[in-house]
């Protein structure tokens, strides 16, 4: 079996094998106190409360774990052997005798019908047919003792007669009024001394006056121990009539038949029965082949004093109450009155029937959270489709199989505090939920999953009278008169697609670009790196991508390299990029630019290579303006869309600051390439208009 503890939460399962249950415990997360604390309040109780087997139960404590782990060779579990023997001792219980089971009490009554001439009339049994013996202890009795009390003798004399059987003897006392059964120890079952009270007869001759009598019977067990005194009442019938004595019965719902016994007694014999009316609920057969249906008002004949009828309860059909039915004994000349006969029939556990019907639960958004508070649906959403015959039936439910392949499903029998993981079920480990206010079954679907669960839950129903809620138990055997309905059925549940937002995040790099020397171009530099991009479902794009350049000085020079185009900074411009084909737009005042890229089908790999190429460079050769190029990623969109409240968008703040470093420029001395010359005291003119000139300038 498993289930869960009441007071930690804790998942238990017991094994039993060769005479021994493992008990396991888990999923725990006590401090150490509580957990001594549980240890100290571990206890035995044998339920049996008649008759346990004595001896002795083995308690073994083997094992304890933390969450510590075994991550770099850690040990997070003690093997111990700590014992504690719990010794069973095993009181004998006396024995208990009722001599008419189906009446209330342990008594009997019967009439004897004296003659009118006070000759004698003809005895009458002491005990009803069903007189039963129990002894928890033992099926044995050694001895039994009846006993004439109340007015013995006090018309006629008054007898006992027992013969003796094979295994018990008796002996009548007639001074005493007293019969002793006696038998040697374990050779006298209870059933035999059942057909032996059955046998002894009172009687009584000579009797002129009516006083009724009162006979005590008493069993006593190998042990000694004697059981509760249990009284005949014998009602002396002045009349040499016959009388009809009330009869009883008890049986069970579907029973192939219940006997009952009809009694009469007449000063000669009663030789004939007639039934009256019939019981309710079913049918009074004379044959135990039910073949031949009573009649009424028909004579049906007698033996020895009395006539065994049979009914045949309808189906489903009981009555703690009992059905009644009346009758008349005779003689050959004279009929009684009506008499009322009893059949009390007991109820019989009929398993839930479980008719095949829609189930479903209320369908739930993509990544949906797991369960706090009332959420999911109640049990009772699941049992319409089930029906009992017995009356007042508690429904639930027993779950056998559950499609975990997309999801986990839980369950709470309070709705508030507690939620629980199903965990594994089958035939053999079924998780048993009721049908009420509080309990309820929730299923949080995998990342990114959206569609149907066609069988996410198997059950049979489950009409509470075996097995506890919130435990694990074995149905593999159900229908008949089990707790569980042969037939299965099977709980769907859908869960809508709701896209989830993409995700980015990326290093910023935040290099410096630091002008060529000699006016030539800087190479472009990288500003973010270790991007990761993911759309969250299966099978979704980047679509587009969004990032500002703030700081921009330069003009025209200002450009950002994307996806293996260049694009100016400056002013408002559209195109395409290489190789996606993406759509960018750039919306600029002149210090900050927007650039937008759309129109992309890219996988997250792509997308994080678009993003972790994003250049700067700048084109003023000499002399680029230093400072800050701030450069920042706003926002990321896939393919999702927002149909049920999706999110395709995320907005980001992912800043990288590209640094401008101007590199200071030696001077430069031009001269004239042709050698110049002059005589001698001659002054020689360098100028532009001679061609000559000599210049010096610096970027």
């Amino acid at each position: 079996i498993a289930g869960w503890t009441a007071t930690n939460g804790l998942v238990y399962t017991s094994v039993v094998s060769g005479g021994t249950a493992t008990v396991t415990l888990s999923g725990g997360s006590l401090s150490a106190a509580a957990a001594a604390t549980l240890v100290n309040s571990i206890s035995y109780q044998d339920v049996k409360v008649d008759n346990p087997t004595a001896g002795a139960r083995t308690f073994t404590l083997s094992q304890v774990q933390d969450s510590g782990g075994t991550a770099n060779s850690g040990a997070d579990t003690s093997v111990g052997s700590i014992a504690s023997t719990v010794t069973v001792a095993v009181t004998n219980d006396a024995p208990a005798i009722d001599l008419d089971a189906s009446a209330a009490g342990t008594g009997y009554s019967t009439t004897y019908s004296r003659s009118g001439g006070g000759a004698g009339g003809v005895g009458v049994k002491i005990v009803d047919s069903d007189v039963l013996i129990t002894d928890v202890d033992s099926t044995n009795i050694t001895g039994a003792t009846i006993a004439i009390t109340t007015n013995r003798n006090s018309s006629g004399t008054d007898s006992l007669a027992f013969t003796n059987t094979a295994n018990i003897t008796g002996v009548y006392t007639a001074g005493t009024g007293t019969l002793v059964l006696t038998s040697a120890p374990g050779t006298a079952t209870l059933a035999n001394y059942q057909a032996a009270l059955r046998s002894v007869i009172f009687d009584n001759t000579g009797a002129t006056a009516s006083a009724n009598r009162t006979i005590t019977v008493q069993v006593t067990d190998g042990s000694g121990l004697t059981s509760n005194i249990a009284n005949t009442t014998v009602a002396f019938n002045n009349v040499a009539t016959p009388t009809a004595i009330v009869a009883a019965a008890t049986g069970n719902e579907d029973d192939t038949y219940i006997p009952i016994v009809l009694n009469g007694v007449d000063n000669v014999a009663v030789t004939r029965f007639q039934v009256t009316s019939n019981p309710a609920g079913g049918t009074l057969y004379t044959n135990t082949s039910l073949t031949a249906a009573v009649s009424l008002n028909t004579d049906i004949v007698a033996t020895n004093n009395s006539l065994t009828l049979y009914f045949k309860p309808n189906l489903d059909y009981n009555n703690l109450a009992g059905t009644t039915f009346n009758f008349k004994a005779g003689d050959a000349t004279n009929l009684t009155a009506n008499t009322i006969a009893t059949i009390v029939v007991n109820p019989v556990n009929d398993a839930p029937v479980l008719a095949d019907t829609v189930l479903s639960l209320t369908a739930l958004s993509q990544n949906s959270p797991a369960p706090v508070g009332a959420v999911g649906n109640l049990v009772s959403s699941l049992v319409g489709g089930v029906t009992d015959v017995d009356a007042a039936a508690v429904k639930g439910v027993a779950i056998i199989a559950t499609d975990s392949s997309n999801g986990t499903w839980y369950f709470t029998t309070n709705a508030v505090t507690t939620w629980r993981a199903m965990g594994s079920v089958s035939n053999t480990s079924a998780l048993l939920l009721a049908s009420d206010a509080t309990t309820r079954v929730y299923f949080q679907p995998a990342t990114s999953f959206s569609g149907s669960v066609a069988n996410g839950l198997t059950l049979r129903a489950w009409d509470i009278t075996s097995g506890a809620a919130a435990t694990k138990v074995d149905v593999s055997v159900n229908g008949g008169t089990t707790a569980f309905s042969a037939a299965t059925d099977t709980v769907a549940i859908d869960v809508t697609f709701k896209n989830s937002a993409p995700t980015l995040t990326a290093t910023a790099i935040s290099p410096t670009f630091t002008e060529g020397a000699l006016s030539t171009q800087a190479s472009p530099v990288n500003v973010f790196s270790g991007a990761t991009i993911s759309a969250i479902e299966a099978g979704q794009t980047i679509t587009g991508l969004t990032f500002t350049v703030g700081g921009l000085v330069n003009g025209v020079n200002e450009k950002v390299i994307v996806d293996g185009v260049t694009i100016a900074l400056n002013a408002n411009s559209s195109g395409v990029t290489s190789t996606p084909g993406l759509t960018y737009t750039v919306t600029s005042n002149g210090v900050t630019a927007t650039v937008v890229l759309t129109g992309g089908t890219l996988s997250g790999a792509a997308a994080q290579t678009l993003v972790e190429n994003i250049a700067y460079q700048n084109t003023l050769v000499d002399n680029p303006t230093a400072g800050n190029r701030t450069f920042t990623l706003t926002q990321v969109k896939d393919s999702g869309g927002v149909v049920n409240g999706g999110v395709d968008t995320t907005t980001l703040s992912i800043v990288s600051t590209v640094s401008v470093v101007a590199v200071n420029d030696a001077p430069i001395n031009t001269l004239p390439l042709a050698t110049q010359s002059t005589q001698e005291d001659t002054p020689k003119v360098f100028s532009v208009a001679n061609g000559n000139a000599i210049t010096v300038s610096d970027v």
